[in-house]
């Protein structure tokens, strides 16, 4: 490897902890077969990013625009959505390494048909998936 290179990997890593890669590469389905330490680069291509949420934050809001998918890094998140009456509806509960939006991004949805909150203080990787859906 080039020295270069050696570096950018040195800087991804230290970027990507190894308990988070080691979490997607076993529990999230989008990343099954990766090596956990070829992850970083993977999530660089990606254009993944990671972000702290407070306890009660809200993540992503009912048909807000939806461009990122998110998977749960740790903590606890709940993916809800309303009835036609209007009552809080949770789907489900988020765990670590569980994945929100995958689907809904691959499918061409431009607007969340759910509403993500935290239910404690929580990390969260987010993933630009237009790349894998429409590549260039």
């Amino acid at each position: 490897m080039r020295e270069g290179g050696k570096a950018m990997g040195q800087t991804l890593r230290q970027i990507w902890d190894e308990t988070a890669c080691r979490l997607l590469a076993e529990r999230t389905p989008l990343f099954a077969g990766f090596d956990p330490h070829d992850l970083p680069l993977a999530l660089a291509c990606l254009g993944a990013s990671q972000k702290e949420y407070a306890k009660g934050q809200t993540i992503i809001n009912l048909g807000e625009p939806l461009r990122l998918a998110g998977v749960a890094l740790s903590g606890t998140l709940h993916l809800e959505t309303c009835s036609p009456d209007g009552e809080r509806q949770i789907i489900i509960p988020l765990e670590p390494g569980d994945l929100y939006g995958g689907t809904e991004a691959c499918a061409g949805q431009t607007c969340a048909p759910f509403r993500v909150v935290s239910l404690q203080p929580s990390r969260v990787l987010h993933i630009d998936l237009s790349s894998v859906v429409h590549p260039t």
